[in-house]
């Protein structure tokens, strides 16, 4: 499930932009406290008739708590299109409001979009408790394949303001579109589709495997953009390990292994969807630092793909179709397609250039000596020929 922070009333235009924090990051608690300002993100979402372009933040992070902020007096009717859920959860913010055992203390309140700025904010809390079923929550990122959920994207996709029961996450443009699909860029024989569920964000695997050895069989992924890394079952994730790290120098109690920055030699995690090979690359489930690689996968119930697969794809949920798409931000390079440096390169180009030349030489030098020796022969038999006639006169 992803946690949305809303702002509302940038009613501007189609134009899209990466979110900045002004200040500080909220606080719910002495214990909570939203630490990653990396992991939010813009969202544009055109809704209404006449169509109205809303921007707002979604927040990447694993707390249970939703927090919407909206821009005080700007076109206050839209609003209330995010009370459609007619939720009694709803809590707004001062300053002495307690929110269930903990006080609501809220350092940020001004976030810009690019050179928009919106100040002075009105936030409203949500819980979304472990219990919850979410159809009362404001913004969950699912759509009900039964229709009779009263949570947001339902709310839009019953009411019609939406005409593509779908989204977008491009964690490359820090963009999450809703109500669309954007691919009009892409190319269709890029595309890995297969069937998930989208109002679980679950797809069925049969297998996941590494150079062809399977981790594990006929079981479940969810996908989760709020997860900061890969997870899964404790003796596969070490199953794992130990294959990726074949004859490498690894420290498995440090989930390290010495590696170069472009993680030559690893191989991939691969996702068999039914057929369909989705794969974690190197660079997805390491990260780099000095000389050495640290796994990005942890320990979990199930096999969870968090947010370094959307770094890696651009990816469109399809409740209409059942669907997950998704598409490469950038082509993986492979060794044996490697191209020999440029400087050794031109030096073979020129060594070939220079031996061409040579070649050419010689062949100019022996016709010369040929010519020349034809000359010279004509030479000799004419001065012979006139020596003889002088005898005979």
């Amino acid at each position: 499930m992803v946690y949305f922070v809303l702002l509302l009333g940038l009613a501007q235009s189609l134009k899209r932009f990466s979110m900045e924090m002004s200040e500080e990051s909220g606080k719910f608690s002495e214990w909570q406290t939203m630490e990653h300002v990396k992991s939010f993100h813009s969202i544009t979402l055109q809704v209404g008739q006449p169509p109205q372009n809303l921007s707002a933040v979604v927040l990447m992070d694993g707390k249970r708590e939703l927090m919407i902020a909206s821009v005080k007096g700007a076109n206050p009717s839209r609003v209330e299109l995010y009370n459609s859920t007619a939720s009694s959860s709803y809590v707004r913010l001062d300053s002495n409001k307690w929110y269930g055992d903990d006080k609501a203390i809220l350092a940020c309140d001004k976030v810009s979009f690019g050179k928009m700025a919106a100040a002075n904010q009105t936030f409203v809390v949500v819980s979304l408790n472990s219990k919850s079923k979410f159809d009362r929550a404001a913004l969950p990122l699912w759509y009900d394949s039964k229709n009779d959920s009263t949570n947001f994207l339902n709310s839009l996709k019953n009411s019609g303001a939406v005409n593509v029961n779908a989204f977008t996450v491009d964690f490359e443009n820090n963009l999450l579109t809703i109500g669309s699909r954007e691919e009009e860029s892409r190319k269709p024989e890029d595309a890995i589709t297969f069937k998930l569920a989208v109002d679980t964000w679950t797809a069925d695997f049969a297998t996941i495997s590494v150079k062809g050895s399977n981790v594990a069989s006929n079981n479940k992924v969810n996908f989760a953009l709020e997860q900061e890394d890969i997870s899964g079952p404790y003796d596969e994730v070490n199953l794992f390990k130990s294959l990726a790290g074949t004859n490498k120098t690894c420290d498995t109690g440090a989930s390290t292994c010495e590696c170069s920055e472009d993680f030559k030699g690893f191989p991939a995690l691969e996702f068999n969807f039914s057929g369909v090979i989705f794969t974690v690359e190197p660079r997805d489930y390491f990260s780099y630092n000095n000389g050495t690689c640290t796994f990005r996968v942890s320990d979990s119930g199930q096999w969870t793909l968090g947010a370094p697969i959307f770094e890696e794809y651009l990816s469109i949920f399809d409740g209409d179709q059942g669907t997950a798409t998704f598409y490469r931000y950038h082509e993986i390079k492979k060794e044996e397609e490697t191209p020999k440096p440029a400087e050794e390169t031109e030096e073979e180009v020129e060594e070939e250039s220079s031996s061409d030349g040579w070649i050419i030489f010689a062949y100019i030098l022996l016709i010369l000596l040929i010519i020349l020796a034809v000359g010279v022969l004509i030479y000799c038999r004419c001065m012979k020929a006139a020596t003889d006639y002088t005898k005979v006169v």
